[in-house]
């Protein structure tokens, strides 16, 4: 049987919130192709060939679903082979949850997977790479963490101040707040409308 040569795939995910910021899959798709065109002209990667980048799902979220949980992750891990490459995109669009993050790589570096990471220009085949990506990891964990706190003490504030929601007595659910307006039939009533300073924070979560 003839071997076939080492392959370099590559992954995207994108988020609702980058969509809207006009940071799509094309945006990704362009970071990961450009990295690979530079890493396959290396004469270390001599013999790779360049093979297809999966894109995800939009909506999936990278902080609460782990790798091999995602449609396309679980597509690309089964393609993975001994000697083939891996080009991440962005390692926070990847991943947000640290362990998540580890675990992969170790299970690709036992396979014999290199994993590149394109937004920090390092992979897991050098001891500074794994350096690097060890920290930006646990950074993006860090930042996903830390939005969700403040999520949870606004929504504690609300219950705290017994906020109207929609009319009725009750709690507006976080990222929103509430503004009494006049009804056409004479009265006053609550009305739920986006609150400007938790709104990025609530999609940040659900990145």
């Amino acid at each position: 049987m003839i071997a076939l040569p080492p392959r370099m795939y590559g992954y995207v995910r994108v988020s609702t919130d980058d969509q809207k910021k006009g940071l799509g899959p094309a945006v990704q798709r362009a970071c990961a192709e450009k990295y690979m065109a530079y890493a396959l002209s290396l004469p270390a990667l001599k013999g790779v060939q360049p093979a297809e980048i999966l894109e995800e799902a939009e909506g999936v979220s990278a902080y609460k679903v782990p790798f091999l949980k995602r449609h396309t992750g679980q597509q690309l891990n089964a393609k993975l082979g001994r000697g083939d490459h891996l080009v991440i995109a962005k390692l926070d669009r990847a991943f947000r949850n640290p362990k998540d993050c580890f675990d992969m790589i170790e299970q690709w570096r036992n396979r014999g997977v290199v994993v590149h990471f394109a937004d920090l220009g390092v992979s897991t085949a050098s001891a500074n790479g794994d350096l690097l990506i060890g920290i930006m990891a646990v950074c993006a964990g860090w930042f996903s963490r830390l939005l969700s706190e403040r999520m949870r003490e606004a929504f504690a504030m609300k219950k705290a101040r017994q906020e109207l929601c929609g009319g009725r007595k009750g709690i507006a659910r976080a990222g929103f707040t509430r503004e009494q307006v006049y009804t056409r039939d004479g009265r006053w009533a609550a009305k739920l409308v986006p609150d400007e300073r938790q709104q990025p924070y609530l999609q940040a979560v659900a990145l």
